[in-house]
């Protein structure tokens, strides 16, 4: 939710932001409920606890009191989330490219063309990197 409310306030279109806030709700709401199922089916009360104590969408300032652990990157691993920061860094390049267009008409000419086909390259390494860990995926045999 944070990163969708991030990229709508960065776009600075309300139509737009309402969109977006409207195909994240169609799209995540689905995910949600499967992954707090399966969550519900590992940890039982636990995960039933947690969840009367700590809002689904809007995080609060309030900490859950029962809590264990720390955030990690490896977690972002063990998650599967790390599509989701690539994404995260492909949008906010392209954000970069659209603004950098905006105001100087030309993206790879003048003193800052450099540092745009750096960009511009860092750009399509991240996609190529989640074309590629995709691939992997796909080519792996599966396990029954």
């Amino acid at each position: 939710v944070l990163i969708g409310a991030g990229f709508c306030v960065a776009v600075q279109a309300f139509w737009g932001a309402l969109g977006a806030l409207l195909v994240f709700v169609l799209t995540y709401a689905p995910k949600v409920r499967q992954e707090e199922a399966l969550i519900l089916s590992e940890w039982g009360d636990e995960f039933a606890a947690y969840q009367r104590a700590v809002p689904r969408w809007v995080p609060t300032w309030r900490r859950y009191p029962r809590r264990n652990g720390t955030w990690s990157w490896q977690g972002i691993d063990a998650s599967k989330e790390v599509k989701t920061v690539l994404w995260v860094a492909v949008a906010m390049l392209l954000l970069y490219f659209w603004e950098e267009f905006r105001q100087a008409r030309a993206l790879f000419s003048g003193t800052s063309g450099l540092k745009h086909v750096v960009w511009a390259v860092v750009l399509v390494a991240l996609m190529a990197t989640d074309g590629l860990m995709e691939w992997r995926r796909r080519c792996r045999p599966r396990v029954p």
